[in-house]
């Protein structure tokens, strides 16, 4: 009786005292949030072998067996059809498989870390948006690691046309793509309910885009009811920028052309690289293109990362 006489007491207001009442919502600055989370993330990320020594034992283990396939005495590899478009192939196989590696390892480490999220995001602790930049910068660094890496393998040991700038734009697609990619599997991640919804469905819509994406089917032969993927496929973009990058002013000339009317060996970049009809995309891909495609890409990117952020903090699956 005396203890509930005493909660009583304590429980009643006091006569001029105003309500508990802090200034901010949170006990730290945002920039404060940021910094702490970042430290936090990066020392998570180096204390996690199983993901990022994986990624980067594949990364140099896909270079290797590219790099070797497509082995050929210098220089001069790259003289006839045959030749010529097995190199479009070859990028469009590395940066699409070497971006499956990266989604697919992503998905489980984001989904990994949102019940700690949801613990710190329901305590008060840090707020969703420096949570969402924190993920991104935690992965940057290896992103740009595992790219220089992997294009340097490869770029070593492929005979690809010797421009002067064709290794960094090479580099600069190759890390728009696998970024996209990891980017948006942490966006799903943090959409879905489940590690296996968030695979599925971005599986999904690649294994769509894949197939209009330019490659297995030139663009001027896309069903006109499937074109507008063809334009909402990130893998067309960076497919188109690798080659007209790695063709743009390649004046050595490809035998065997098949297609009836064209010039007799035209030139590589006449062939792959240009606004002409007969050329082989169908004058869809071009050098002009480049800043387009970067830009495309680094819009797809914003989107993740805002994706991120409103999926943290509108969508909890957090068990009650």
């Amino acid at each position: 009786a005396e203890n509930v006489k005493l909660t009583a007491a304590a429980a009643e207001k006091a006569p001029g005292s105003e309500p508990v009442h802090f200034a901010t919502l949170y006990a730290l600055p945002f920039w404060n949030q940021v910094r702490v989370l970042t430290r936090r993330q990066v020392t998570n990320y180096y204390r996690s072998p199983s993901y990022n020594v994986t990624r980067g034992m594949v990364t140099i283990i896909v270079a290797v067996i590219f790099g070797t396939t497509f082995l050929k005495p210098r220089p001069g590899a790259v003289h006839d059809f045959s030749n010529s478009f097995s190199r479009c192939g070859l990028m469009y196989l590395d940066v699409f498989f070497m971006g499956i590696i990266f989604y697919s390892s992503a998905i489980p480490n984001m989904v990994s870390q949102r019940d700690s999220y949801y613990r710190e995001y329901a305590s008060r602790m840090y707020a969703a948006l420096p949570y969402a930049i924190t993920f991104g910068i935690a992965e940057f660094p290896y992103l740009v690691l595992y790219s220089v890496l992997h294009v340097g393998l490869l770029w070593a040991m492929v005979d690809f046309f010797p421009a002067n700038d064709g290794f960094l734009w090479y580099l600069f697609f190759f890390f728009l793509f696998i970024s996209l990619l990891t980017y948006m599997a942490q966006f799903l991640a943090a959409a879905m309910p489940n590690q296996q919804v968030a695979s599925s469905l971005g599986m999904a819509y690649l294994a769509v885009t894949a197939n209009v994406s330019g490659f297995a089917i030139s663009p001027n032969d896309i069903p006109g009811f499937w074109r507008f993927v063809y334009w909402l496929a990130p893998i067309h973009y960076v497919f188109e920028g690798l080659v007209v990058t790695q063709f743009h002013g390649a004046n050595l000339r490809v035998e065997d052309v098949p297609v009836p009317g064209l010039a007799r060996d035209p030139t590589l970049q006449r062939y792959y690289a240009s606004h002409w009809k007969d050329s082989h995309f169908g004058g869809y891909f071009a050098w002009s293109h480049r800043w387009t495609n970067v830009a495309v890409l680094a819009i797809f990117i914003v989107c993740f990362r805002l994706g991120t952020f409103l999926a943290l903090l509108r969508i909890n699956y957090s068990s009650k």
